[in-house]
């Protein structure tokens, strides 16, 4: 997020007007939340976010990333023997392979893939987590996708008010559902059994000899 009366295409200008050789280019985002981001040269990395810092005044960035490794098929060419017409033959053939990738926009492949149709399902749809829960996703994934997504809209709701129409939006939108989705860390605790209500007691004792 920018802030207002200030684009990306402004910050790019200068950050290259005051980094000599400096490659800052906007690369845009076509989705509904049209979040934009700049994509800088390794060299000038550090020097960019000293500037962005210091000089803009900008306290957070994020998704901020170094390598973005997609998967990747490779090439490559063997020679191999066949039989041609009753004659074997050395002859030479393109073998290809897919290597995984590392990140897609700068996170592990399949990070969070699933939480904000999760999160959709327990806060609007009022769906209850055990119908949810399968071998891939348990109690605990969901009640820490809740967590830092309250966690997130309180940092919103609590941040400095700007002459925005888009922020103020999402700022009441932050600040209603906060306050109408219960914290999944305030959950009811289970009852104790009767042996956890016990004093411990341990079998043995060690006394020090003199």
């Amino acid at each position: 997020m920018t802030l207002p009366g200030m684009t990306l295409e402004s910050i790019s200008s200068r950050l290259q007007a005051s980094i000599p050789g400096c490659q800052a280019e906007p690369v845009v985002n076509g989705s509904p939340s049209a979040q934009n981001s700049l994509l800088i040269d390794r060299q000038h990395g550090l020097e960019v976010a000293r500037l962005l810092r210091d000089d803009l005044q900008f306290d957070f960035c994020s998704n901020v990333t170094a390598v973005d490794w997609p998967d990747r098929e490779k090439a490559e060419k063997i020679k191999a023997k066949q039989m041609v017409d009753g004659v074997e033959k050395e002859i030479e053939e393109t073998r290809k392979t897919t290597i995984p990738g590392y990140l897609e926009m700068g996170l592990p492949p399949a990070y969070g893939a699933g939480a904000a149709e999760v999160i959709r399902e327990v806060v609007e749809q009022q769906t209850s987590w055990h119908k949810l829960v399968n071998e891939l996703l348990r109690p605990g994934d969901i009640e820490r996708a809740i967590t830092e997504w309250r966690s997130l809209l309180r940092q919103i709701t609590n941040a400095p008010d700007y002459n925005w129409d888009r922020w103020r939006s999402l700022k009441e939108a932050s600040e209603r559902f906060a306050n109408s989705t219960r914290s999944a860390a305030r959950q009811p605790l289970p009852m104790l059994l009767p042996a956890q209500l016990k004093r411990y007691q341990p079998k043995y004792s060690f006394t020090q000899k003199r």
